[in-house]
């Protein structure tokens, strides 16, 4: 008998892969920024907002020895995650919790996050941003996948029609299009610019755009 949590992992999986194009390509670019370990040292990882657990169990390959610790608002995912990534066994924790007004106990090599922070309002980005900054050790990095908006109303306009019509190539119903993050009100989306911003008004250094493929980019910076 399937076990619901599989079903529910798969689902997650799934439906993100059909809503975000080029999702490998942007898992892939995560775990190329990723800093590397210090010798004799625990390499220690915050993700935040976890979606299906599908991004760290690449990471865990990446650093074998690694210790996760995943936080999430829905236990739903938490539970996906943890029906992916049984195999890791203790080396992962999880918590559900409000991670955006969390104080987050570091010190962490990197915390990562992918389209978390889109679900809030401007100012809980920037509020998670500072509580990262202060969670991560010397050294350590941030790595986010992000949604960005289009600089003006014509070229958001394009965007979004040109993630509507990808999203529907890869199998999307109209259901999860509306539902989607990539479909939030304009007081949940920020320009790749003022992203980098305020990553780097809360502390970060050597802030940048890695990638970025139509409305999804990966910025990451560093705490030195």
């Amino acid at each position: 008998m399937t076990d619901p949590s599989d079903e529910t992992r798969d689902s997650i999986s799934a439906t993100r892969q059909r809503l975000v194009p080029q999702w490998d390509w942007l898992h892939d670019t995560v775990v190329r920024l990723l800093p590397p370990p210090r010798q004799g040292e625990t390499y220690r990882v915050l993700d935040l907002g976890t979606g299906s657990g599908l991004l760290v169990e690449r990471l865990l390959e990446q650093v074998p020895g690694a210790v996760v610790h995943m936080m999430h608002d829905s236990e739903v995912h938490l539970e996906a995650a943890r029906s992916r990534l049984a195999r890791f066994g203790d080396a992962i924790t999880y918590e559900l919790r409000d991670y955006v007004h969390a104080t987050l106990q570091g010190p962490y090599d990197v915390a990562i996050s992918e389209l978390a922070a889109n679900f809030q309002v401007s100012r809980a980005r920037q509020t998670l941003y500072s509580s990262t900054f202060a969670a991560l050790r010397r050294g350590g990095c941030a790595i986010n996948v992000i949604l960005t908006r289009g600089m003006t109303d014509g070229s958001e306009t394009r965007l979004i029609e040109e993630w509507q019509s990808m999203a529907m190539e890869s199998g999307a119903i109209d259901e999860e299009i509306a539902g989607s993050i990539v479909s939030a009100p304009r007081d949940r989306t920020a320009t790749l610019a003022q992203q980098i911003e305020w990553m780097a008004d809360n502390g970060f250094e050597n802030v940048d755009c890695y990638v970025k493929y139509w409305r999804f980019a990966v910025i990451a910076g560093d705490r030195v």
